[in-house]
């Protein structure tokens, strides 16, 4: 397990993709404004960009995930072998 792993929210491989769509709603709504009644209040589009690191994990043999979270400081899967 990696040190990234160690300090993660370790989320299912069956999970990844929604956590993910969450990760970048989340981002992309830090950059929009909203009034009283909830609506969106800035016109215009923003770039969210994740970044991921590929690792093999030999000892429990695996391929971990890992893009940083806002709010985890890594959000992590594993791939069990066989791919």
């Amino acid at each position: 397990m990696s040190d990234d792993a160690r300090h993660a929210e370790i989320v299912p491989i069956e999970d990844f993709g929604k956590r993910l769509v969450e990760e970048l709603l989340f981002r992309g709504a830090q950059h929009f404004e909203a009034d009283a009644a909830g609506g969106i209040t800035r016109v215009g589009a923003v770039t969210v960009t994740l970044q991921f690191t590929l690792r093999a994990d030999p000892e429990n043999d695996c391929l971990e995930i890992a893009t940083p979270g806002a709010v985890e400081p890594m959000i992590v899967t594993r791939l069990q072998r066989p791919f």
